[in-house]
């Protein structure tokens, strides 16, 4: 068995052979899974958000948007990029 390599150290060995693979223990496996999934789904969120934001700037047919306007489209769209 081999010593989880996970940055916090926490000591516990790797018994299963995905644990081995990756060398990180049960916890930390099923930490580093969910990190992926979460960062996954924010992802795509961001990306459903702005197609969002461009499909209700083509609904709102304006031309030029007033100053305000594009403002709070510009505030979005660096929300949305963090």
């Amino acid at each position: 068995m081999t010593e989880c390599q996970f940055h916090n150290n926490c000591g516990v060995y790797c018994e299963t052979p995905e644990q081995v693979a990756f060398n990180l223990c049960e916890n930390c496996l099923d930490a580093k899974q969910m990190h992926e999934v979460v960062s996954l789904r924010t992802a795509a969120i961001v990306d459903a958000a702005t197609e969002l934001l461009d499909v209700l700037d083509a609904a709102a047919n304006v031309d030029e948007p007033s100053p305000e306007q594009r403002e709070w489209m510009e505030r979005l769209r660096t929300a949305l990029a963090a």
